[in-house]
C-alpha cells in the first residue's frame, strides 16, 4: 500500500507541475488513475511534507461535494516556507 501511495503522490506532483494555478481536488480524481482513498492518502502525505497546500477544505465535510472544490496548490518543499531554518 505504501508503494501505491508513493506512486500516486508522484502522479499528483507531475500533474500539478503542468498547472500554474490551483487545481481542484475533483480534477485530481478525474485525472489520476488511482482509487479515491489512495489519492487522499497521497495528498495528505504531500501536504504533511510541504509539497502541496490544500485551500478551502473543511475537514468536517471531507466526503461531501464541497471537498471536491477545494484547491490544491503545488509549492516548493522548503523549511523556509514554514519559517523554520
Amino acid at each position: 500500500m505504501i508503494t501505491k501511495i508513493g506512486i500516486c503522490a508522484g502522479q499528483i506532483l507531475s500533474f500539478l507541475e503542468g498547472y500554474k494555478n490551483k487545481v481542484s481536488v475533483g480534477a485530481l480524481f478525474e485525472k489520476i488513475d488511482s482509487p479515491y482513498a489512495v489519492i487522499l492518502m497521497a495528498l495528505g502525505w504531500l501536504a504533511r511534507e510541504g509539497y502541496v497546500r490544500i485551500h478551502g477544505a473543511d475537514s468536517t465535510k471531507m466526503y461531501s461535494t464541497d471537498f471536491l472544490k477545494a484547491s490544491v496548490l503545488l509549492q516548493k518543499a522548503s523549511k523556509e516556507i514554514d519559517g523554520q531554518n
